[in-house]
Parts: C-alpha cells; structure tokens; sequence
C-alpha cells in the first residue's frame, strides 16, 4: 500500500469512549488458550470509527460497506486464563486525531510505526 494513498484521507478527528469490558473467544494463534480482555466502544464512538473506516477504505481505493456489521471497536488491555462476563466501566476515552500504521511481530510484543497521518480538524 503506498503511504500517498493516506493523504487523501479525509477523515475528521473526533472523541471516543469505552464503556465495557469483556473477554473474546481466544484466537488459537496465541498464547495458550488466553482469553484477549478487550474495552469497547460505546455506540456513537462506534459510528466515528465506521466512518473512518470508510474513508481509510476510500482513501486506498476500495470500497467498504458502511454497515459492516462486523466492526467492533475495541482495545486489547490483557491476556488472562480467565473468562470475564460483558460488563459497565467507568468510561475511559480521548481524542482520536490521527491514523498510525504500525508493522506488528507476531509473538515478539515489537512494533514499528511505519507512518503516521493526521485526521481533519472539525468545524
């Protein structure tokens, strides 16, 4: 993917927040059987982050379906062996004003930024 594809992004900056905790189904590509403790977002963060997925999408190219019902925002915070319930948190949020790519390695907890770009400032 070219780098100067992300300079057509037209994406604006905005808040987001998370608002539960829960733990997915773990992913047999990791560490034994340890369940990912992830924080979602509520549901307006959610439409800002389809929306930027939309323009990231249009950005490279492609064409994305803005009602992708599989978009699930989130941040990984844990691993644990143990299975937590969906629950309320306290909510935890900041602003989200620019897209990082970063090259991940597998099973060496290392990555790299490869490139950062700033979102659109709201009216």
């Amino acid at each position: 993917m070219p780098l100067s594809a992300l300079q057509g992004l037209t994406a604006t900056a905005f808040d987001i927040r998370f608002d539960e905790a829960v733990a997915f189904n773990p992913s047999s590509r990791f560490d034994n059987e340890r369940f990912p403790i992830v924080l979602l977002a509520d549901a307006i963060s959610r439409d800002f982050v389809i929306d930027l997925w939309v323009s990231l999408g249009r950005a490279l190219g492609r064409s994305v379906d803005k009602s992708a019902e599989h978009v699930l925002p989130h941040i990984t915070v844990a691993y644990s062996p143990d299975r937590i319930a969906r629950q309320a948190i306290d909510p935890i949020g900041w602003r989200v004003d620019e897209v990082v790519l970063v090259r991940s390695f597998v099973g060496q907890t290392r990555h790299v930024v490869i490139h950062r770009q700033p979102l659109c400032r709201p009216n």
